[in-house]
C-alpha cells in the first residue's frame, strides 16, 4: 500500500484543535495529528495565509471545526494538498529533509519527503 492510500483510508479527520509553537503548527483530533515543520499555505474563498503570515497562531486556530476530507497527491504524497471542508485547501511543501511534515494516524506515522 502506498502513502497516499494509507492517508486516504484514514479520512475524514476532524480538526478539533490547533497548537502553534513557532515555527511548528500542529492540527489534531481524536487519535491523529498533523505536524507542520515546513512551509505550508491555507486557502479558501475568503482568506489565505501561510507559515510566514502575521498572526499565524490566531489564523491557524480558525481551522478548528473543519475536516480533512480529501487528499491531492501522488503515491508518495510529496507536496500534498489536503482538501478541507468548506472548499478549503492546505498545501504542504517539505523543503528539506530536516523540516518535514508528519501525520500520525492509527497504525501509521507518515513523514513527508521533499520533492526531488
Amino acid at each position: 500500500m502506498n502513502i497516499r492510500s494509507i492517508i486516504l483510508s484514514a479520512l475524514p479527520l476532524n480538526i478539533s484543535g490547533v497548537e502553534v509553537v513557532d515555527p511548528v503548527v500542529t492540527l489534531f483530533g481524536e487519535d491523529w495529528s498533523l505536524n507542520l515543520m515546513c512551509p505550508w499555505k491555507f486557502e479558501d474563498a475568503e482568506s489565505s495565509f501561510s507559515w510566514e503570515s502575521e498572526s499565524v497562531d490566531r489564523r491557524a486556530r480558525s481551522l478548528v471545526g473543519r475536516k480533512i476530507e480529501k487528499l491531492i497527491a501522488g503515491a508518495e504524497a510529496i507536496d500534498p494538498v489536503f482538501c478541507l471542508s468548506g472548499a478549503a485547501y492546505l498545501s504542504i511543501y517539505a523543503d528539506t529533509d530536516i523540516d518535514p511534515w508528519t501525520l500520525v494516524i492509527p497504525g501509521s506515522i507518515i513523514t513527508g519527503k521533499k520533492a526531488g
